[in-house]
């Protein structure tokens, strides 16, 4: 039975079963290199490191503004820096449920790189990815929808979480400022009929 192939594309595909190795899409790309199984163990990988101190292995995404391979050009302000997708069959190809994804924040300095975390689900009845979650490259944490207001920051020690009341849902609201009776909170639900 065929385990590996490397095809004229340098395309690499290990594969355990009857199908062989094949290269499939998913997600827009056809990945280069592709593990596939049917047991838990087939279709896993592990990296392992073993050394007597305290540091562990590492897996690098990077990003060069530049076409050519092993060439450096600056990277801009939302360069895409690395993406992980999860995938799951709707019956014919493979769709991206949830993804976590890594951009260049404000433009990058001669040795600086700010970044950016953002985490997306795709909704029932929907091929669109939406952002759920997001942290700057202040540290600043956004939950929900930006567009709807939805969102729990944190600054050195101050914070707040700003929700949308225009919406049906239930929702913690925290305020942090300058008033004379200090912070607060408020627990409220809204539900529109």
């Amino acid at each position: 039975t065929e385990k590996m192939r490397i095809d004229n594309l340098g395309r690499v595909t290990i594969s355990y079963g009857s199908q062989g190795a094949r290269v499939i899409s998913g997600g827009g790309s056809t990945p280069y290199f592709q593990m596939s199984g049917v047991a838990t163990d087939e279709a896993s990988a592990a990296i392992l490191r073993y050394r007597a101190f305290s540091a562990g292995p590492v897996l690098h995404f990077a990003h060069s503004h530049n076409d050519s391979l092993g060439s450096h050009t600056v990277s801009s302000a939302a360069d895409e820096l690395g993406m992980i997708t999860f995938q799951g069959s709707d019956g014919t190809n493979f769709r991206i449920g949830a993804q976590i994804a890594a951009y260049v924040g404000s433009n990058p300095g001669a040795t600086s790189m700010p970044g950016e975390l953002r985490l997306s689900t795709t909704p029932g009845n929907s091929l669109t990815l939406v952002e759920r979650m997001r942290i700057d490259q202040d540290g600043h944490l956004t939950v929900g929808p930006t567009n709807l207001g939805g969102t729990f920051r944190g600054s050195g020690t101050t914070f707040s979480i700003v929700t949308d009341a225009s919406v049906d849902f239930t929702g913690l609201m925290a305020s942090y400022g300058n008033h004379q009776w200090g912070p607060f909170f408020a627990f409220y639900k809204t539900r529109n009929a």
